[in-house]
């Protein structure tokens, strides 16, 4: 499935029989790490496109996969092709380890960016989204490492984390490290990438809040992943089309849907928001409704809450608009893979 990233299962083996066999197979293919907290130890691993975190403790082997493994297959497809080739990696059978149950799974959506200037436009955009979502997810930026990255979590919550990062300079820095080959990276020069992780806490809850198994099936699919792009990115970018601050101040005086003074406030936000960010401009409304309702009047305008300047680090900006890059693709939902 072309909108899921990493993927993860968990099988547990606690009631199992053979449990010590099982887990003394694992321990012979792995290595013995200390935790954090330097209490415990667990065990790591990798094989082919595989990665392995073991726990002797809870008799748990989580097992990750690469992108590759996914692509184009369904989810019966990669139970079968995951459980044969882990069960022949350790010396188990398939009756004594299930393959089937997630405890992560990531979706994600690729934007290709056309020049230096949309790059700078889109950080832009970034650095001046909401603060925060909800209570608990809080934006960090990162600049390390040569590429750029923002993400909104919960530290050590394990339920959702959101990421939108500069994938082609990732993927070069991994290959300057000789971990993938140059010709690997290059495949995703100029892509944007958004990320959507649903940890083993968020499926746990999923599963005994809303009773939605942790069985791929019910996850590894297009409806699924709208559904958490729709309600996590909307909240930080929306839905809509991003412009230029005059451009979008320009669409707001010509719609004959509003009056003057309805005008007027709507353009002030937009500067508010482009001059000081999201969150600053909600907080300056005394009233939350009536700063959602102005953001839906936007909204139903066409126009994204978010507009970049007419220039950016100095540089007068060319784009009147950009495509909204954390929105999933028409031929995605579709359900036809690309």
């Amino acid at each position: 499935m072309e909108m899921v990233d990493t993927l993860s299962f968990m099988c547990l083996f606690a009631d199992n029989k053979d449990k010590e066999q099982i887990a003394n197979n694992i321990k012979s293919k792995t290595k013995r790490i200390l935790n954090a907290e330097k209490t415990d130890y667990f065990y790591v691993g990798k094989y082919y496109k595989y990665s392995f975190w073991f726990s002797e403790v809870f008799y748990c082997l989580v097992i990750t996969l690469k992108h590759s493994l996914t692509i184009g297959k369904t989810d019966l497809q990669i139970i079968q092709k995951t459980t044969e080739e882990v069960t022949k990696y350790f010396g188990l059978n398939t009756k004594q380890m299930k393959v089937e149950k997630l405890s992560r799974i990531d979706y994600k959506n690729d934007y290709k960016i056309k020049n230096k200037e949309e790059r700078q436009i889109i950080e832009f955009l970034l650095d001046i989204a909401v603060d925060k979502i909800g209570k608990n997810y809080v934006k960090e930026i990162e600049t390390k490492e040569g590429f750029y990255k923002v993400r909104y979590r919960n530290k050590g919550s394990g339920y959702i984390e959101i990421i939108f990062y500069d994938k082609g300079k990732e993927m070069l820095q991994l290959a300057r490290r000789h971990k993938i080959s140059l010709a690997e990276a290059k495949k995703y020069k100029n892509i944007f990438r958004t990320e959507i992780r649903i940890k083993n806490r968020r499926l746990n809850y999923e599963k005994y809040k809303n009773g939605i198994s942790k069985d791929i099936g019910n996850y590894y699919n297009t409806i699924m992943a709208k559904i958490y792009f729709d309600y996590y990115i909307n909240k930080i970018l929306g839905s809509e089309k991003f412009y230029r601050i005059d451009i979008a101040i320009k669409i707001i005086q010509k719609a004959l849907t509003l009056k003057n003074s309805m005008k007027e406030k709507l353009c002030n936000l937009l500067k508010i928001i482009n001059k000081k960010g999201f969150t600053e401009a909600r907080e300056s409304y005394k009233n939350k409704k009536t700063f959602r309702e102005h953001i839906n009047k936007l909204k139903n305008l066409g126009i994204s809450f978010l507009t970049f300047g007419t220039h950016i680090n100095g540089k007068k900006v060319k784009a009147e608009s950009i495509e909204n890059f954390g929105v999933m693709k028409k031929d995605i939902i579709n359900n036809k893979e690309t």
